[in-house]
This record gives C-alpha cells, sequence and structure tokens, in this order.
C-alpha cells in the first residue's frame, strides 16, 4: 500500500545505541517526529537543515514535499517531490504524490502519466491507492472500461474500501447499468448499513430497477440517518406515487419542500402528484411555480405552459 509516511526511514532505528547520527540525521528524524505530529511548519525548518548538508538525499526532498503540501503550498510541494524523482526516478511515492496533486487540479493528462509510472512500479497484483486515482483519473476522461478495471482492481486487493465501492456503484448508475450498481452497492450497504450515501444512491439504482418496496425501504433508512435529507424525501415520494400511493407520496414532496421550498424537482414532482389525485387547481399551483425555475429553458417552460393550459380547461370542464 501506498502511504506518504513509507519512505520516512527513522535513521536513529539503524544505529547501535552506541554510535551517534550526523547532524543531518538528527535533523530529518526531527522532521519525522514533527510531521506526523502535524508540526509542518517546524518539520520544514528541520528538512531544510539537513538538506543543506545533503541536497543529494531524495528522501529529504520527499519528505519537504510531504510538509509543504499538508500546508497547501502545492506548486512549491509539486517541485520537492520533482527533485525526489530526479534523484529517485522509481519512487513510487513521489510519483503517486504528484499524480494526486495534479488530479486535484484536473489536470488529467499528467496526472495519468504519473500514475501509471508509479502503477508500473508497484507490486505485479497492483497498489489498492494507486488503482483508485487510476479510476478516478479514467473515469473523468470518460475511459470507463479501464475505470472500472482499476475500481474492481482497488477492491481486489482491499475489498473493505467503501469509497471505491461508492465510486464505482455511482459511475454504473452514470452509465446506466444499474443492476451492476446495485450489485455493488449492496455489498457495501451490508458492510455499513449507516452510510447515508450508499444507501440513497442504492435507493437510486432500485428505483431504475422498478423495485419500489426496496427502494421505500432504503429511502426510509436514509431519513432515519439524516431527517434534513431533503433528497430521500423526494425520491421517497416518487416510489410512493409509481406504487399509486398518492397520499403518501403527497407528504413526503411536502418534507422536502419545508426544507428547501425552492426544491424545483419536488415541486414539479408534487404537480404531477397533484394532477394524477385531479386536484387541478393544486397542480396548476406548483406547475406555475415551477416556471420559475425554467428561465433558462425555453422549450421546457413552453410545455409546462402548455400543460398549465390543459389543466385550466380540466378545471372548468
Amino acid at each position: 500500500m501506498i502511504s506518504p509516511l513509507r519512505n520516512l526511514m527513522d535513521f536513529s532505528l539503524l544505529f547501535p545505541f552506541w554510535a551517534k547520527p550526523q547532524p543531518w540525521e538528527r535533523h530529518y528524524n526531527n522532521a519525522i517526529d514533527l510531521y506526523k505530529s502535524d508540526k509542518c511548519n517546524k518539520a520544514l525548518k528541520e528538512i531544510d537543515k539537513a538538506l543543506a548538508q545533503q541536497p543529494e538525499r531524495s528522501e529529504l526532498h520527499y519528505t519537504k514535499a510531504l510538509c509543504l503540501q499538508q500546508m497547501n503550498q502545492l506548486d512549491a510541494a509539486k517541485e520537492s517531490f520533482q527533485e525526489a524523482l530526479i534523484l529517485n526516478p522509481d519512487d513510487a511515492d513521489c510519483l503517486y504524490n504528484l499524480a494526486r496533486l495534479y488530479y486535484n487540479e484536473s489536470d488529467l493528462e499528467i496526472a495519468l502519466a504519473y500514475a501509471e509510472q508509479a502503477d508500473s512500479l508497484s507490486d505485479p497484483a497492483g497498489d489498492e491507492l494507486i488503482s483508485g486515482l487510476l479510476a478516478l483519473i479514467y473515469e473523468d476522461l470518460e475511459r470507463y472500461d479501464e475505470a472500472i478495471q482499476q475500481y474492481e482492481r482497488s477492491l481486489a486487493i482491499n475489498p473493505e474500501q467503501l469509497l471505491m465501492g461508492l465510486f464505482l456503484g455511482k459511475l454504473f448508475i452514470k452509465l446506466q447499468e444499474y443492476q451492476k450498481a446495485a450489485d455493488v452497492l449492496r455489498v457495501f450497504v451490508e458492510k455499513d448499513p449507516n452510510n447515508l450515501e450508499v444507501n440513497y444512491e442504492l435507493s437510486l439504482c432500485l428505483a431504475k430497477l422498478d423495485e419500489w418496496e426496496e427502494t421505500i425501504k432504503f429511502c426510509k433508512r436514509v431519513i432515519e440517518i439524516d431527517p434534513k435529507y431533503v433528497k430521500a424525501y423526494n425520491q421517497l415520494g416518487l416510489a410512493y406515487y409509481c406504487t399509486n400511493q398518492h397520499d403518501d407520496a403527497v407528504e413526503n414532496y411536502q418534507k422536502a419542500l419545508a426544507i428547501d421550498p425552492q426544491y424545483a424537482t419536488a415541486i414539479n414532482n408534487l404537480a404531477y402528484t397533484f394532477e394524477k389525485m385531479k386536484r387541478y387547481e393544486e397542480a396548476i399551483e406548483r406547475f406555475t411555480q415551477y416556471l420559475a425555475f425554467l428561465a433558462d429553458k425555453p422549450d421546457e417552460f413552453e410545455e409546462v405552459k402548455e400543460h398549465i393550459s390543459l389543466l385550466q380547461t380540466k378545471l372548468l370542464d
């Protein structure tokens, strides 16, 4: 596993008790202790003292880069990682950290080059963090087959990675492969039943599969976890609407709007539910409210206006 501390060797462990480390080694070991204690400013001063004596040691540049990264001095961190790579081109830690920095800046091609190089230097079975980062990069580049392969590779190394499981499930949802998404997310909802996002994403998959009772179950679980999670009320309303439980649908759309009165999707859904119940005045009121959200969607704006006119005709009949 790639760890930002993997190359931070404590040189004091290499010396017998009677031997004294060199001054640069003392500064380096001090820096490690300070870094681990989240005292990066002080750690950086110790590293600079060590570098003044031993500028050719890659681990010093690497540790400096970690400190700078922790201090959010990202351009300086990249320079120090690159200095470390000049001295040790096969340092997978440096390559991984550089890939992650460029990925966070959405410089995907550079991030990919570093991540693929890090992967080539890792264990043949792979490294869970490198594979996970590769998956994210491939997904953002819309190279979805490769992204899926890397998510699955990362999970094969460490099946407990809930975040990788969530990302893989969400990618399957994006690709409209809802059964695959549900299969992945069910595994992780068993591992962490109280994870809000996994429960919610699973409810979305199940709705697409018309498994409405299960959709209701997981929406309710989301609401138990977070009673203010507005999207879950809307999703629960949809499940009730699709199972002809219209009063329950109305109740949940209204709960969503009590939390967020400007939740356009819930307003629209509530309008259609009122229409289905032949409560035309309330439907017209909600569709009219929904029009305010369509200023930049002229085609949909006109469609909703026409629909309101039809409802007004029904109201007169």
